[in-house]
């Protein structure tokens, strides 16, 4: 599964590069959806070569293949499952089903000029204006019908709102508050203030996960195990500003950004054992591996052009666990480099080059030992 997430991710990372290199002009991705590690959802505003053009796509194995869908479907949509998500242009509130988008109703935002969904399932969903000082939260019991106003603290701007179930939901608001409600929106309590926070997301109700700002340029990962009462913290890679967060177990999950000195470009890290070592997917290229599979654990690793000329790289390899269990730094090498893993078990092993600093990983591939 480890070995699927990752050859995932590298389909998708193609699709933030424009003909060939970073859009320089608009590189704008609106949404990224990952329902499953075979079903995603991109809304970009970068072509999609060959044949493919901006705008809505979907993939259902795992980025190989793309379809196109209708470029008019809103920019901020809450996918439930693989049919229905629900989204906003200004109050219009639509229903995307079955790759058509439907009019639902019209929310009485007292004034608009963005709005966000957060559905629970197909019936039952919130919706939340960002436009102070009118600051509004709205609950529906019936897929957008009616709606019923929620008393918030107006004081915040809502940036972000998530439930884990009909009861328990979280509202991420302005200089990092976060309001908790666990009667299903009717009452709401801020539960921790946490400074500089980019964005929060909770696994549960113990288990939160957040990326933070140290500068202007770099940001940090932070975890916490008491529902967000204290944290541990790492720093991302240099002269990268994480926006969002997303972990599907206390292992995995993924940090989107900015990269602050590659003209803005989009970035996607991964992580496979929270946090510790994230691996920067978009810039993955497999590497050329020979023999492979090898029976007596000798490789011979062809060095790419473009890291030939470092003084100083690194390669890593990890088994099918995501555990590192070789790191060499390779101070004198050539255009090629021989790997041995004698004595080692038979089984699959993902191996990594990156620059001396351990921060970008640029190559990939993947070692089959008989």
């Amino acid at each position: 599964m480890w070995f699927r997430a990752l050859q995932i991710l590298l389909q998708i990372s193609k699709f933030f590069f424009c003909n060939g290199g970073p859009h320089q002009n608009s590189n704008y991705l609106y949404d990224v959806d990952f329902l499953s590690y075979d079903t995603i959802f991109l809304y970009s505003d970068c072509s999609v070569p060959p044949t493919l053009h901006w705008g809505f796509i979907k993939s259902f194995d795992g980025g190989n293949s793309w379809t196109q869908y209708v470029h008019n479907r809103p920019k901020n949509m809450y996918f439930i499952n693989a049919s229905l998500a629900y989204g906003f242009t200004g109050s219009n509130m639509y229903c995307y089903y079955n790759d058509t988008v439907q009019f639902v109703s019209s929310v009485p935002f007292t004034y608009n000029t963005y709005s966000q969904a957060n559905f629970i399932d197909s019936l039952n969903g919130f919706v939340y204006a960002i436009s102070s000082p009118f600051n509004q939260v709205f609950r529906t019991s019936d897929g957008g019908m009616t709606w019923i106003q929620l008393a918030v603290n107006t004081s915040r701007s809502y940036y972000l709102m998530e439930s884990l179930n009909e009861t328990v939901s979280y509202l991420y608001a302005d200089s990092g508050y976060v309001y908790k409600t666990i009667d299903g929106g009717n009452s709401w309590n801020q539960i921790i203030r946490k400074d500089s926070v980019i964005d929060i997301h909770f696994l549960n109700e113990q288990r939160a996960y957040s990326v933070s700002y140290i500068s202007n340029t770099d940001s940090k990962y932070s975890f916490s195990n008491d529902g967000g009462q204290s944290w541990t913290s790492s720093n991302l890679p240099t002269s990268f500003m994480a926006e969002h967060i997303k972990m599907f177990n206390d292992s995995v999950g993924y940090v989107d950004g900015k990269s602050t000195n590659m003209y803005s470009k989009l970035v996607i890290l991964k992580t496979t054992n929270n946090g510790l070592m994230p691996i920067d997917i978009t810039t993955f290229t497999k590497l050329l591996i020979n023999p492979n599979p090898s029976i007596d654990g000798e490789y011979i690793i062809e060095i790419p052009l473009d890291m030939a000329s470092l003084d100083d790289v690194l390669l890593s390899v990890y088994d099918a666990k995501g555990c590192l269990i070789l790191k060499n730094n390779l101070t004198n090498h050539s255009n090629k480099t021989t790997l041995y893993l004698q004595g080692k078990a038979k089984g699959i092993y993902l191996i990594q080059l990156s620059d001396g600093s351990n921060r970008y990983f640029k190559y990939t591939g993947k070692l089959v030992k008989e």
